[in-house]
């Protein structure tokens, strides 16, 4: 009579080495959709800032000099220049989410967060919704800014 229990000892052992290798190729996939899936939902929220922004003559004027020239802004162009930099800060904050949860590489997460950083440091327009909303609102983005740009905090 043939002993089978060795062989068969070895098929299994082989089987579960193959799984575990299977299992974690499969995780390894799960993980790079999921960063390209956090990417995309992160650019299509600047695509659609920028088509917004882009598409309406006045919102773009006072986009544009709002990032330049705040100074130039009168009442009005400031409110609507204060929604559009909180479409922007929110966008901003979904972003480091998906950077705090590591479905973001650390070289985009270096370009992500030096623009960030320039944005904040801009001019006064940004300078001072910026003041309001990490005091306010964004105690989360605030915390990242704090600990990854070279910005005094007033």
């Amino acid at each position: 009579m043939i002993n089978l229990k060795k062989p068969a000892e070895i098929v299994g052992l082989a089987a579960v080495v193959l799984s575990l290798v299977f299992l974690g190729y499969e995780l390894k996939r799960g993980n790079d959709i999921a960063e390209a899936e956090a990417i995309a939902n992160m650019m299509a929220e600047f695509n659609g800032f920028t088509a917004l922004v882009s598409s309406d003559e006045m919102l773009w004027t006072i986009w544009s000099r709002g990032s330049t020239d705040y100074e130039s802004l009168n009442g009005e162009e400031r409110s609507r220049f204060s929604y559009l930099a909180n479409y922007v800060f929110n966008v901003y904050e979904m972003s480091f989410t998906y950077i705090e949860n590591g479905l973001v590489d650390s070289q985009y997460i270096e370009t992500f967060t030096r623009d960030f950083c320039g944005l904040i440091e801009r001019n006064d327009g940004f300078g001072e919704f910026w003041k309001r909303t990490s005091r306010d609102q964004a105690m989360r983005l605030a915390g990242f800014a704090k600990s990854r740009c070279e910005i005094s905090f007033n």
